[in-house]
């Protein structure tokens, strides 16, 4: 017995909820909010598109103002006092959007505050008062304020008028990141010696700011998880001393005003860099304490006294240092010492340097070089790399030749040179045997080079100077088919000279480097050696 079952299914579609990401938690919501920091026309758009909108945006806890992105949102105004008006509007935005912040009743606090604009006009500066009055006590993580357009400040005794950050600040326990550029620290930290209560800062970033000795002093005792200290061309002290920070980790301090002792004793520091920018002849005496592995760069303010002192370093891997212009015969001991980055007009007769671990060596003879972050050098041995601006001369290269004989045994040696005629003949004059050693990259720079014999002279002049397993030449001026054929066919009866004969064949591989956009062609040079068969 059979029957029919009979269902009726609703074919009609559920209703769509046209706002489904007005639904979503308030605190995914400010993360989608966060991208539209830099753009305050698209949070004024965001704000209009429903109630719950309006309201999540008045919560929004990153505070972030910059005058040069509000100047470009609301677009040019024509007019004599169109330069006034945009200031005057920005401000009174800064005012509204914190005061609206402030009135919400389920936010706790903020999280980031950050102000970037010019404040010189006492009204400006008044509505920025306003606004920190309300954000600082209800506590804050991030605070960062940048004073624009102020002149770098050279003379202790006349600071100039800048804006002064209220005295609240100081006691905002919850800030973790602290930024201050071209402003005047509260005038309570000159008083009180116990007014910093930043029990949870990691970063404190001043730049242009008047400190004195004492108030370094409480500052530093204020902030006993610091991690990261930058003093940037900040003015009133002879002296800067930061002691009893377990946490610290990296330090900075760039100065133009005269600076007598540098004195930093943080067991867990790794990182100090040192920049003098007056360059001037007499460097600060420089005292460091710190049970880790530890970078130190100094630029133009490096003595001959600390010079001394660093074989007390038992943990010092990397060093870049940039000598004074009057720095001559620079000695250097250091049995941990693995990177070693050195810009100096020394001349290489003139550098000593007992490293017996040194795994790779920046040499420059260059005016001009500016140091960037010291990565690995890419290669797993001992490594050189050497650049001169200057042309290179018959007796630079005796002494290069005598350094390679009294330094580390490198196994990679990279050259950058100007090529010029050299003298072979006169090298020979030395009768020093060559250097071994596994590779030698030649970068030769051959502006105003016309004459093959010039580029062949300095490739004769390496050759002799070194005893290379294999030999890269880089150049454009190997791009030439003419005199590429005479480059190979010199170089390869040159690298064969230094074998025995019958013993070495060479193997010949052209290639290119693109890095970084060029083009240059590549040549290498790989020695091997003749299997004999028994007889």
């Amino acid at each position: 017995m059979g029957g029919t079952i009979v269902a009726n299914i609703n074919t009609t579609p559920p209703p769509i909820d046209d706002d489904r990401i007005s639904e979503l938690p308030d605190v995914i919501a400010h993360h989608i909010l966060s991208f539209l920091v830099d753009s305050p026309k698209e949070l004024i758009r965001t704000s209009v598109l429903s109630k719950k909108w309006l309201a999540l945006t008045a919560s929004f806890p990153i505070l972030d103002f910059t005058f040069k992105s509000f100047n470009r949102a609301i677009g040019p105004s024509g007019g004599p006092n169109a330069p006034k008006y945009v200031k005057d509007k920005f401000f009174n935005y800064v005012g509204y959007t914190t005061s609206r912040f402030s009135q919400q009743q389920n936010v706790v606090s903020a999280n980031t505050f950050k102000l970037f604009a010019v404040l010189r006009d006492p009204a400006h500066a008044s509505i920025i008062d306003r606004c920190l009055g309300l954000i600082l006590k209800q506590g804050l993580q991030v605070f960062v304020v940048f004073n624009l357009g102020m002149p770098i400040f050279f003379d202790d005794h006349q600071p100039p008028p800048m804006y002064r950050l209220p005295g609240e600040l100081l006691s905002v326990s919850s800030l973790t990141s602290l930024s201050i550029h071209n402003c005047e620290l509260p005038s309570s930290l000159i008083v009180d010696d116990d007014v910093v209560k930043f029990k949870l800062l990691k970063l404190l970033d001043l730049e242009g700011v008047y400190l004195n000795e004492e108030m370094i002093r409480c500052l530093t005792a204020g902030c006993p998880l610091l991690e990261k200290f930058n003093v940037i061309c900040c003015y009133g002290f002879k002296r800067l001393r930061v002691y009893g920070l377990q946490s610290l980790q990296n330090v900075r301090v760039y100065y133009m005003s005269p600076v007598e002792e540098i004195d930093i004793q943080a067991p867990n520091l790794v990182h100090i860099e040192l920049l003098d920018m007056s360059a001037r002849e007499k460097p600060p005496r420089v005292n460091l304490f710190s049970c880790q592995k530890l970078t130190m760069i100094f630029s133009r303010c490096f003595s001959k006294l600390f010079a001394v002192s660093l074989s007390n370093f038992p943990f010092l891997e990397t060093l870049i240092l940039k000598l004074p212009s009057n720095y001559r015969n620079f000695e250097l001991s250091s049995h941990s010492l693995r990177k070693l980055s050195l810009e100096t007009e020394s001349d290489l007769d003139e550098i000593q340097i007992d490293t017996p671990n040194l795994l790779f060596f920046l040499y420059y003879a260059s005016e001009s070089y500016v140091h960037g972050p010291m990565g690995d050098s890419g290669e797993s041995k001992t490594c050189m790399d050497c650049f001169r601006d200057f042309d290179v001369e018959t007796s630079w290269l005796q002494k290069f030749r005598r350094f390679l004989g009294r330094t580390v045994p490198f196994k990679v040696l990279r050259l950058h040179f100007f090529a010029n005629f050299v003298d072979v003949e006169e090298l020979k004059l030395l009768g020093l045997p060559s250097f071994e050693l596994e590779h030698i990259e030649l970068d030769l720079n051959v502006n105003g080079v016309s004459e093959l014999s010039e580029y062949l002279s300095v490739v004769d002049a390496v050759l002799w100077c070194c005893r290379p397993r294999s030999l890269t030449l880089k150049s454009d001026f190997c791009d030439y088919l003419e005199r590429q054929d005479h480059i190979v066919k010199f170089t390869y009866e040159r690298l064969l000279e230094q074998e025995d004969q019958g013993q070495t064949n060479i193997q010949i591989v052209f290639s290119t480097d693109k890095a970084f956009g060029s083009n240059c062609s590549l040549i290498t040079f790989l020695k091997e050696e003749v299997n004999q068969e028994a007889g």
